[in-house]
């Protein structure tokens, strides 16, 4: 039986995409996606959660999102979840983490417009910084 490592994601963007370039010439960027899950508990109050998602882009999904995304843009994203192992620096703890490694995206909704849609979801404040670090190694990756 077949395995298939597949994401799709659909989420706002908490801040401008953070571009970059290889050696190679070939664009990589960085983005912060948040989603928002609202229900309510079992006496009836609303509870709402927002999860965070690191994604990483490489190459025409990277200069797409340099041209055209800005922070509040709702966008939807095709990829795959990756590991990583990194050092806690407060207690030297290794830890893992998980990143979205897109294979395409497209804008569902772009900020400008989702200000004049009455019905249109805000995105949650507040995004968690995005790690600046690229690996060269994901370039052959994706």
């Amino acid at each position: 039986m077949p395995y298939d490592n597949t994401f799709h994601l659909i989420g706002y963007l908490g801040q401008d995409p953070k571009i970059g370039f290889f050696q190679d010439g070939t664009a990589h960027a960085k983005l912060s996606v948040s989603c928002q899950d609202k229900r309510k508990d079992k006496n009836g109050n609303p509870i709402e959660h927002t999860e965070w998602f690191a994604v990483k882009l490489v190459g025409q999904p990277a200069q797409f999102a340099a041209s055209f995304l800005k922070q509040g843009d709702c966008v939807e994203i095709w990829g795959s979840v990756w590991s990583y192992e990194y050092i806690n620096t407060q207690t030297g703890e290794v830890k893992r983490g998980y990143e979205v490694k897109g294979k395409s995206i497209k804008t569902i909704e772009s900020k400008n417009k989702a200000k004049k849609n009455e019905n249109a979801s805000t995105q949650p404040e507040n995004p968690p910084p995005a790690d600046d670090d690229i690996d060269e190694t994901m370039h052959q990756y994706l």
